[in-house]
């Protein structure tokens, strides 16, 4: 049972490390342009 949720709040963070790599990555393209 706690295996299941362990992984899927793994996988909830990872998502948010992505997203979050994506905005910054995002933010500092728009600045130069």
């Amino acid at each position: 049972m706690n295996g299941c949720l362990e992984k899927h709040l793994a996988l909830q963070l990872e998502i948010a490390a992505i997203q979050t790599r994506v905005r910054l990555r995002g933010s500092t393209q728009n600045q130069g342009v």
